[in-house]
């Protein structure tokens, strides 16, 4: 009779310890999701303040260039940790060889546009270093579409956060890759088949820019090349 009695007192034990669990689990929750709406809150909040700072700088120039947020959140969709096809990157120590022809030199420029930076070593806009820029810029109204430079296959298609921004990478023959980046809206996803010319986004300022543009990118295998070597204008 007493080992029944102990057998009961334990099996109370346990389900006022089971009902305890969950209920401490639904209370956690709730604080969970009440922190997440608090936060969600602060964030809206935060974005306006610095719209409508952006609006009052704006509003105090008085010229025709305007401040931009460099990253809209919304347009952060598909974020991946790195780019696959410029982490293992080889600057070239060499000029390619001038003079010769082959079909890679009928690519098409991929935004119609002013270039403001070119392909090699300069003063990183953002950081102000010295470094490596593996493309062009090329800067044009947001909204401006963005063209397939020749007929390939999309490869990627996301939110870099390496910054880049809104990416879209394609592939073509002859192991040669194009990249487009900082784009306000992405057109393509992976998998589709592009062809040259074809509207595959639009230029914007995502990602670490200071005002919108397309920075482009053209990659023989691993090795970056000059898309001026290729492109027309």
């Amino acid at each position: 009779m007493q080992r029944q009695w102990i057998i009961l007192i334990m099996i109370t034990l346990i389900a006022n310890i089971q009902a305890s669990v969950v209920k401490q689990k639904q209370t956690d929750s709730a604080k969970v999701k009440n922190q997440y709406t608090a936060d969600l809150q602060k964030k809206e909040a935060i974005i306006k303040k610095i719209h409508a700072l952006m609006d009052e700088i704006n509003a105090n120039l008085g010229s025709k260039e305007k401040f931009a947020a460099p990253v809209e959140p919304q347009q952060a969709t598909d974020v991946v940790d790195h780019d696959e096809y410029t982490k293992k990157e080889i600057i070239p120590k060499t000029k390619p060889e001038e003079g010769k022809k082959s079909k890679e030199e009928m690519f098409l420029a991929p935004t119609e546009g002013k270039m403001t930076s070119k392909y090699g070593y300069r003063e990183n806009p953002v950081t102000k270093q010295y470094a490596f820029h593996k493309g062009i810029d090329i800067a044009a109204p947001k909204g401006t579409k963005v063209v397939a430079s020749a007929h390939g296959t999309v490869v990627t298609s996301a939110y870099l956060n390496n910054g880049y921004g809104n990416c879209v990478v394609l592939e073509h023959e002859n192991n040669i890759k194009t990249l487009y980046a900082h784009l306000e809206k992405r057109l393509v996803k992976p998998g589709d088949s592009v062809a040259q010319g074809q509207t595959i986004g639009t230029v914007g300022l995502t990602g670490r820019a200071t005002g919108p543009h397309l920075h482009y990118e053209v990659y023989k295998g691993t090795q970056s090349i000059n898309p001026e070597e290729l492109i027309h204008y």
